[in-house]
């Protein structure tokens, strides 16, 4: 959720890992992986969204951004 919260917060500009990793785990440090964790969460909100008409779009050294899918 904290990830569809930071894209979301920011549509429809592009949102960097580095800023959706702050919006999921807080000050605390996250795993090593933050990157790859972003990227199989972004991977299951599509899943989760394209029902909805809705999409995820990531754009390399952008970041992610919700879009209208269509």
């Amino acid at each position: 959720a904290a990830i569809f919260g930071a894209i979301l917060k920011r549509a429809p500009e592009y949102v960097s890992s580095e800023k959706i990793i702050p919006a999921m785990y807080g000050a605390n440090d996250g795993p090593e992986n933050e990157r790859n964790v972003v990227a199989v969460l972004a991977t299951r909100m599509r899943r989760k969204l394209a029902p909805l008409g809705l999409a995820i779009e990531s754009r390399y050294s952008k970041g992610y951004r919700l879009e209208v899918a269509g």
